[in-house]
């Protein structure tokens, strides 16, 4: 499959250097680009390989109107905090933080539409507060998992 899905990547890339892409061009492209990418941080464990699939996914979908008007936007919170693991174990701290903060907002917004539970929040909030710790920003560090403590203790919320 994954096989399949980096050739398929391949001649996408190549006719879309001869076309303006829509956002849904984007948005569809950059999701097979982005479970190419997992599939190479999960089943392998290729951080490295998964970030460099990444690093042409965050250009798709940022300013990316499609998840808004499809209500999925919480689907592109989650993977911005999952793209962001792979940029940690890499070394890409700077990245990574980025792309969590960015995926936490876009959940934010979610849960404020009663797209996604609040309790989701927990762990992306658990995340950066590793992260934060790591880095030796206690401060941050402490917000973040008490955060994460009253996200894991919300009441689903969903309609």
């Amino acid at each position: 499959m994954l096989e399949n899905a980096t050739l398929t990547a391949a001649y996408l890339e190549r006719g879309a250097e001869q076309r303006e892409l829509t956002d849904t061009d984007r948005r569809r492209m950059g999701d097979l680009l982005f479970r190419i990418g997992i599939l190479h941080s999960l089943q392998q464990g290729a951080h490295a390989t998964a970030v460099t699939w990444f690093d042409k996914v965050v250009p798709l979908w940022d300013d990316n109107s499609t998840f808004k008007t499809q209500g999925e936007i919480g689907r592109l919170g989650e993977s911005f905090v999952s793209m962001a693991i792979s940029y940690w174990q890499v070394e890409r701290r700077d990245d990574a933080l980025t792309l969590s903060r960015k995926g936490v907002d876009f959940m934010v917004e979610a849960v404020d539409l009663q797209q996604l539970e609040e309790r989701s929040l927990a762990v992306p909030y658990g995340n950066l507060s590793t992260m934060y710790a790591e880095q030796g920003n206690d401060e941050q560090s402490t917000t973040y998992a008490e955060m994460a403590s009253r996200a894991e203790a919300a009441e689903t919320r969903l309609r």
